[in-house]
């Protein structure tokens, strides 16, 4: 719908209470609307301050991932599960794989780091896994997803 479709539409009978909303006086075609025609509005009053949040307590559990990684080997786990799902696929001829590889290896456009890439493709590589009976493989990938996803 064009500018001029939805200036005839909102002139006609049906978009004559969407216009009589949005304007205090009639606009003729070709006619600029000035912001100083307007009626001034009443100052808002201010909104209040956001209070600082209160500092965290000395004795948080080290390894709770929605506070930090700290006391968790992310990198680890991540290494150690890719090595896990290249020695699954070397020699398979699957495009999903392809691409799943080429993404961590991307030079240009899209590249993942491990753990976004883990994250992101969780369900296939759990499938993966069950089809290779890789009992090992699931206790890791559920570690992972309990501990850093």
């Amino acid at each position: 719908m064009g500018p001029t479709d939805l200036l005839s539409w909102l002139e006609s009978p049906d978009g004559a209470p969407l216009l009589a909303a949005f304007q205090r006086r009639p606009i003729r075609r070709g006619q600029a609307i000035s912001r100083q025609t307007r009626t001034p509005r009443s100052p808002r009053p201010a909104a209040p301050q956001p209070q600082p949040p209160a500092p965290m307590p000395a004795t948080a559990a080290p390894s709770d991932r929605y506070r930090s990684f700290k006391g968790i080997d992310v990198e680890g786990q991540c290494q150690r599960m890719m090595a896990r799902i290249g020695s699954h696929t070397d020699g398979l001829d699957d495009p999903f794989w392809r691409y799943f590889f080429q993404r961590r290896a991307a030079t240009r456009g899209m590249r993942c780091d491990d753990l976004l890439l883990l994250a992101s493709f969780v369900n296939p590589i759990r499938e993966l896994f069950e089809d290779q009976g890789d009992d090992t493989g699931l206790a890791w990938l559920d570690q992972l997803e309990n501990e850093c996803f």
